[in-house]
């Protein structure tokens, strides 16, 4: 194969590109955070010049302590807002832990270590409360965190009666005030939660799940990623950082004091958002949000070594998220910038490369196997779906076998996207089954549906744009390693699924932008692609397609016909979907036609000269369910 200049490359090695201006603000995009450390640079080197204090070890520790207490809270509050949600309590859970905690202490005669640990018991009660109030039961975030806001306070001044407790001793005073390798313990716990949450953003399936939650829940759900667990479990972490930052304060101030803590929520937030985490969720950087921490920080303690008052700190502050809004937007439009790449010359595409167990001829030809001795793998028997009192599904049964291509075609609003959707997991029929292999099978979710064998094509291509095109193709389906540890840890071999990814498009005659660039820098026609091979790569039995060659070009689609043409030849069956009658009767060996959500006809095209005008009457009911009667017509 050789690229658009002719020269040749070898296989498995990403197609050339050119690098224009519109790949270079692409790559921008994906640096947000990069340019928040170059500010934070040049803040520094600022006040380095305004004060001879401030480049000194004590004033380093004296920003780490106090900047820990915010990061320590920013590192699970980021990534609920990476996944589109928010805790706007933490301030309060904080107040509400430290409440806890003296009372444990010195009401109930508990030990220090076990009142702590009652503490932080209760932020991650707290934040489970949250947690499953937002993500599972679907309550609004900001009104659920801002009633905690305000119910959680109301009930640590009921423990503590606004009384201040004191005295817990030298050993829990080392918590706040005490160092480790001359770094100040809180700023110790910082960086190790920094570190934790930097490697399961980053290094874990888990960092992937959340940016797709955040980016498109429906989507992130078809693929099989929970909407709710993981966003639940970062409102527990949450809660218990909050507590954590609270009994902090308590052992630099050695008391329980219903002041702390005051406006912890909006640091937090402010950091996050200047850290580049789009508050509407889907995309950010943990490093970013680092930086955002410490420039806040650095810009309050270089303003106080300057004798410049509070309120010109805050005034700052609300400049600088003025300036990082305008260039959150920036960014995101660099991001949608489209990367060209040059495509190969036309001809016929690497698309005879054998598939894993096929079986070929002499000549490399795929054998199929004889129509008499396919079975039937998927069967749909009296499924009725219900929108209310709409039926968008009446009574449906339909049957598809090994290497067989079914086109299901009809007008819109006929049924053939609910339909898919109840074959796919995502809806569950109210009435009827699903049979995979002559075993009846109940979907609980997409993901039921992948183990059963069955991959799909959404006609909104379930992509998320936020995440790269290797990272889309894997998602929910992750290479975790190398050995028994890597799995255990869930460590992702990042390069390893890039290289699978690239011998696929190489095997399917793919061309594409490089494997890192985000969907969101994508045409439609490369999303389609995108889309396409990730069904193909893993659906060794079944593949569901939705439209597959909607926003393509020629070449595009004719490669996507001689796919379908390819897989139904190694024995994979295929329900095909399109309102192109040309396309569904170049690849379909039986047609079902459906019509108001009733199958109302079911067309055997092998051998047969059917016309697409027939096919119409069909869809319209100018021909009842009548063949015949449809091509008296035409």
């Amino acid at each position: 194969m050789t690229d658009g200049a002719g020269q040749g490359r070898r296989p498995g090695a990403a197609p050339r590109s050119t690098f224009t201006g519109r790949q270079l603000a692409s790559r921008l995009g994906a640096y947000q955070s990069g340019g928040l450390l170059v500010a934070l640079i040049v803040l520094c080197a600022f006040f380095t010049t305004r004060s001879s204090n401030f480049l000194t070890h004590s004033n380093f520790n004296v920003i780490l302590l106090q900047v820990a207490i915010v990061g320590l809270v920013a590192v699970p509050g980021a990534m609920l807002v990476l996944s589109g949600y928010v805790d706007l309590s933490v301030g309060s859970v904080a107040v509400l832990g430290v409440a806890v905690f003296g009372s444990l202490a010195k009401v109930h005669h508990q030990s220090v270590l076990v009142a702590a640990i009652g503490a932080i018991l209760v932020g991650a009660a707290w934040g489970l409360m949250n947690g499953v109030l937002v993500t599972y039961l679907g309550f609004s975030p900001i009104i659920v965190t801002l009633g905690g806001f305000a119910a959680a306070r109301g009930l640590a001044e009921s423990i503590t009666h606004d009384v201040t407790r004191f005295g817990f001793g030298d050993t829990f005073g080392e918590l706040g005030n005490g160092t480790w390798l001359s770094i100040p313990i809180p700023a110790v716990i910082f960086l190790g939660a920094f570190l934790i949450g930097s490697y399961i953003w980053y290094e874990m399936p888990a960092g992937r799940h959340l940016t797709s939650i955040g980016a498109d829940r429906t989507s992130a759900r078809a693929l099989g990623v929970s909407p709710s667990r993981l966003p639940c479990a970062a409102y527990v972490a949450s809660g218990a950082a909050a507590a954590v930052g609270g009994l902090i304060l308590t052992s630099e101030l050695d008391g329980a004091s219903l002041s702390i803590g005051v406006g912890l929520e909006l640091q937090v937030l402010t950091a996050i958002l200047l850290g580049g985490v789009a508050f509407a969720g889907g995309r950010g950087s943990l490093w970013g949000v680092l930086f955002g921490v410490f420039f806040v920080g650095v810009l309050n303690n270089g303003l106080i070594l300057m004798n410049i008052g509070p309120y010109v700190a805050n005034l700052a502050v609300g400049i600088v998220l003025g300036l990082a809004a305008a260039a959150d937007a920036f960014y995101q439009r660099l991001e949608r910038v489209p990367v060209k790449v040059e495509e190969p010359p036309a001809g016929e595409p690497a698309a005879d490369a054998p598939l894993p167990g096929a079986s070929e001829d002499a000549a490399g030809v795929p054998v199929p196997e004889p129509a008499a001795e396919r079975t039937v793998v998927l069967a749909v028997e009296g499924v009725t779906k219900r929108f209310g009192p709409v039926a968008a599904l009446r009574e449906v049964s339909l049957e598809l076998r090994a290497g067989e291509v079914l086109g299901l075609i009809g007008d819109n609003g006929a049924g053939k996207s609910t339909l898919v959707s109840v074959m796919a997991g995502t809806l569950r029929p109210d009435e009827g089954r699903v049979l995979v292999d002559g075993a009846e099978r109940r979907f609980a979710s997409p993901s039921d549906a992948r183990d059963a064998g069955i991959e799909t094509v959404f006609q909104n291509l379930a992509l998320i744009p936020t995440l790269n095109i290797a990272e889309n193709i894997f998602l929910k389906r992750e290479r975790c390693g190398p050995g028994a540890f890597g799995r255990s840890v869930r460590h992702l071999q990042k390069s390893l699924m890039r290289k699978e990814v690239q011998t696929a498009f190489d095997r399917f005659g793919v061309t594409l932008p490089p494997l890192r660039s985000k969907v969101s820098s994508l045409s439609g026609g490369q999303r389609q692609a995108v889309a396409i091979t990730r069904a193909v790569m893993w659906g060794s039995h079944i593949v569901i397609m939705d439209e597959p060659a909607a926003a393509l070009g020629v070449r595009q689609t004719e490669l996507v016909l001689s796919l379908v043409e390819r897989l139904r030849a190694h024995g994979v069956a295929i329900v095909f979907i399109s309102h192109n009658m040309q396309q569904v009767l170049r690849v379909a060996d039986r047609i079902a036609v459906m019509r108001l959500g009733q199958k109302v006809a079911d067309v055997d095209v092998r051998g047969q000269a059917t016309t697409g005008t027939e096919l119409v009457a069909l869809m319209t009911g100018a021909a009842g369910g009548d063949l015949a009667a449809a091509r008296s017509l035409s």
